[in-house]
């Protein structure tokens, strides 16, 4: 149950990146693919569900962007979070680098609190829908 509210939770981090990105586009009209027009339309979807465009220094982030031939380009390739640098620069799409164990964490207290997540939303789907 624990391990199964944990990935529900850590499903929450995409509706957070979207938030995030929405509200850089309100803020900077037009600037959020800014150097990277060229990219795919999918690739983009991808970038703005697993990432943010960040215009001030991140902490506690990784990068989801690469320099290649003088083009900015998304890169989605997983590193280890071991050996990777946390990215220092301005303006850049990055990924937030929160360990899963904060996910855990919050599953066992959810647990505690309400119990299975799964159970509630399939119920809540069942009900809508029987």
């Amino acid at each position: 149950i624990v391990l199964s509210n944990a990935v529900i939770l850590s499903l929450s981090q995409i509706g957070f990146n979207i938030v995030r990105n929405a509200k850089y586009v309100w803020k900077n009209p037009g600037g959020l693919f800014e150097g990277l027009e060229h990219e795919s339309l999918s690739r983009k979807i991808i970038a703005i569900a697993i990432g943010y465009r960040t215009s001030s220094r991140p902490r506690y982030a990784f990068p989801i962007e690469q320099e290649v031939d003088g083009r900015r380009r998304f890169s989605f390739s997983p590193e280890s979070a071991e050996t990777a640098e946390y990215e220092l620069r301005r303006n850049v799409w990055v990924t937030p680098g929160t360990p899963f164990l904060l996910f855990m964490l919050a599953g066992f207290i959810v647990m505690l609190v309400v119990g299975d997540l799964s159970a509630l939303i399939f119920s809540g789907i069942l009900s809508f829908f029987g």
